[in-house]
């Protein structure tokens, strides 16, 4: 069976999850705790780490891992916490990741149009497995952005 196309789309899912892993790596202690519109950096970095299960998780299958965080945080509804200890933060990506590479290796290429039952049920939307895979990455690149110009906004050089 083909895979060349879940190839090309998981590379960009590892790029897109790589500017995280840099960005936790290296974003400066003043800026993970600041602002970037209006919602705190690091909950943005955990927002989007969290949408790995959101967008690829099975309908009824139990959460596939345990978050850091009651649903609040990342839905930003919760503004309230200290900033995340990075090493956490880091240890869920790798997680979230890994459940990511388990879902791209259990495709096809002939598998992508077909529907995705868990993503379509919580996005309240028809998904296909391509269109699960396309919104997670437009999501991590969408709020990766706002991290590096968290950075930029404060003089620094960004990422991407």
């Amino acid at each position: 069976m083909s895979r060349d196309i879940l190839n090309a789309l998981e590379g960009s899912f590892r790029r897109s999850a790589d500017f995280f892993g840099q960005f936790i790596e290296t974003c400066p202690a003043g800026i993970w705790a600041q602002t970037s519109g209006r919602f705190p950096v690091w909950q943005i970095v955990y927002h989007a780490l969290s949408g790995v299960p959101f967008f690829l998780a099975s309908k009824d299958a139990p959460q596939p891992i345990k978050p850091l965080y009651p649903d609040e945080v990342p839905l930003f509804q919760d503004l309230t916490r200290a900033p995340a200890d990075k090493a956490a933060l880091s240890a869920y990506a790798e997680e979230v990741n890994g459940f990511a590479g388990k879902f791209f290796a259990s495709l096809t290429d002939a598998e992508l149009s077909r529907p995705h039952a868990g993503a379509s049920a919580r996005m309240q939307a028809p998904l296909s497995n391509a269109g699960a895979i396309t919104g997670l990455i437009g999501h991590h690149m969408y709020h990766f952005g706002m991290c590096d110009a968290a950075l930029r906004a404060a003089g620094l050089q960004g990422l991407f």
